[in-house]
């Protein structure tokens, strides 16, 4: 049985494969078809199809027609157009208003005339299309364009005109992403989910799809719109999902399409997990523990290359049983591969592997690679990750010295002295070596050994140490090493060199004291033979002048 207003009108009709017949296909018959198919297990599956026409398909009178419906947008100029003849005699353009018709605006050879061109609204283009100062919202309605060519044939053509205001927003919003145009959720029973699509013109129609590989399958969902201002509408449409016979996951769409759109459909997508419990991991599922360095990345697979048919999903499992979702990876669509996932992770839609980038101890969990089929679940992998610290080479470190220096020196009469080894297995033993025992002796050793963890212990040894009192003569030096009980050092020593600062400063002050003394008694030598010598040479320059002789040096 056949039925529906194109099979009624004689316009169309389904041929015996399905398909549809078109019986004289026109610029208007342009568009998205979609065809519902219900197969003989009572499964629904829709198919959409774009319509685009050719000249040689259109109708006659080629020079002539014109598409409808045709879309402007609200508060611009906008033509309505149609295809003239080159050469013509009249067009007249006329609105339908309540089942009559209101001239607009007449051309008839060069001359224009008509209300709507009178008060500046209208005018017509060379070419004969309507065009339209300001589009506003009254101007949605029915257009009629009567030509008059140039054998004096007259023809008549109508057009569809429907404004629109383009939203804002570039998809669906679902109510579970926010503005995200995608996402993945677990469900939880009672939550309402529902997509919506505001301030368009006109309002854009909302369709919930559950997509699988080859088709996709259109739930019955509740869809209403509403004015959300003077020009614009607001679409809703909401599905139960306790409705749903549902598998461990579902992967729902939301289709908005209308003119207002660019392209004419757009959609968002959920990835939804519906599964009541969490995962066991079975008995045949080994986990693979694996240690990971600190800040270091790892590669985790699913195992064998997942079918295309099947979704995969990684999970993690915190040390205190919590479950979060790391990826959803969805089924190969003639399009593509839908899948999402979160930083730090990185997923290869191929391999289905996921990468973990500069892991720290917040990632020491298990982590779950599942592959679904919609209804069915299984385990692929499962991995338990620990991160560990890479241990930087030991050094023995001395309390009272540098760090970065290899020795230091100590310039204390007596005192004490603590040196340390960390991180070294328990048959490592911290030793002394004294070069000169007879200028230093030390006394009261203490070691303390304290465990960390993984088989590594803190070694520290304590002494007393007091110098004696000619050590000012040459330095004196303990070494500080550290060995294992076969005697082998497995670090540099550490030297720590001994100087009695009193008795070597004492020393220096007297040394100094006569050193200031002897060359006072030498300045002073110098000074008296100069005097002599002096006197010695004026003694002569007068006796040769006579001026004194040695008489007057007797008197």
């Amino acid at each position: 049985m056949k039925r529906g207003r194109g099979y009624k009108n004689g316009t169309h009709d389904i041929h015996s494969d399905g398909s549809l017949i078109i019986k004289e296909v026109g610029l208007e018959d342009e568009g998205v078809y979609m065809v519902m198919l219900v197969t003989l297990e009572d499964n629904v599956k829709h198919f959409r199809i774009t319509l685009e026409a050719t000249e040689y398909h259109r109708r006659p009178f080629s020079d002539f027609y014109c598409k409808t419906p045709q879309y402007l947008q609200l508060g611009r100029a906008g033509q309505l157009h149609c295809k003239f003849p080159e050469i013509f005699n009249a067009v007249t353009w006329k609105e339908e208003r309540n089942g009559r018709l209101y001239s607009l605006v007449v051309q008839q050879n060069s001359l224009k005339n008509g209300q709507g061109f009178i008060y500046g609204l209208y005018d017509i283009h060379p070419n004969g299309s309507l065009k339209i100062q300001k589009v506003q919202a009254t101007n949605d309605g029915i257009y009629e364009v009567t030509l008059v060519t140039a054998e004096d044939n007259i023809r008549h053509a109508r057009v569809t005109l429907v404004t629109t205001v383009l939203s804002k927003q570039n998809h669906p919003y679902i109510n579970l992403c926010g503005e995200d145009d995608h996402c993945s959720r677990r469900y939880d029973p009672g939550t309402p989910i529902y997509c919506s699509y505001n301030h368009s013109r006109p309002a854009v129609n909302l369709n919930w799809y559950i997509r699988h590989p080859s088709n996709d399958t259109l739930l019955q969902a509740s869809f209403k719109y509403e004015a959300d201002s003077n020009e614009t509408f607001s679409s809703i449409s909401r599905f139960n999902i306790e409705d749903l016979t549902a598998g461990s996951f579902m992967f729902l769409v939301c289709v908005a399409e209308g003119p207002s759109l660019a392209p004419h459909t757009i959609e968002s997508w959920l990835i939804l997990d519906t599964s009541h419990n969490i995962y066991e991991i079975s008995h045949s599922v080994s986990i693979s523990k694996i240690n990971i360095p600190l800040y270091g990345n790892s590669v985790l697979s699913c195992g064998a290359k997942q079918p295309l048919d099947e979704a995969v999903i990684w999970l993690s499992v915190d040390l205190t049983g919590l479950p979060s979702t790391l990826v959803y990876s969805m089924y190969h669509t003639p399009q593509r591969r839908y899948f999402t996932y979160y930083t730090p992770f990185t997923f290869d839609k191929t391999s289905t592997e996921i990468e973990l980038f500069r892991v720290t101890r917040v990632n020491e969990k298990l982590y779950v690679c599942l592959s679904t089929d919609g209804t069915h679940t299984e385990v692929m992998a499962a991995y338990q990750l620990a991160v560990f610290v890479t241990p930087t080479p030991p050094s023995i470190e001395v309390d009272a010295c540098f760090d970065d220096m290899a020795d230091c020196q100590l310039s204390s009469r007596e005192g004490n002295v603590t040196f340390c080894i960390s991180r070294v297995y328990n048959n490592v033993e911290l030793a002394t070596y004294v070069r000169d025992k007879s200028k230093i002796s030390t006394s009261n050793e203490q070691r303390r050994k304290k465990s960390i963890g993984g088989g590594f212990v803190d070694h520290c040894v304590t002494f007393d140490y007091e110098l004696h009192q000619d050590v000012c003569e040459y330095p004196v030096s303990v070494f500080c090493y550290a060995r294992t009980h076969g005697g082998l050092e497995i670090v540099p020593r550490k030297e720590i060199t001994f100087m009695n600062q009193e008795k070597c400063q004492s020393d220096t002050l007297s040394t100094l004291t006569f050193s200031i003394c002897g060359a006072l008694v030498a300045v002073i030598a110098i000074l008296v033979i100069i005097i002599v010598c002096l006197y010695k040479k004026t003694l002569n320059n007068l006796f040769r002048q006579r001026i004194v002789t040695p008489d007057d040096l007797l008197v």
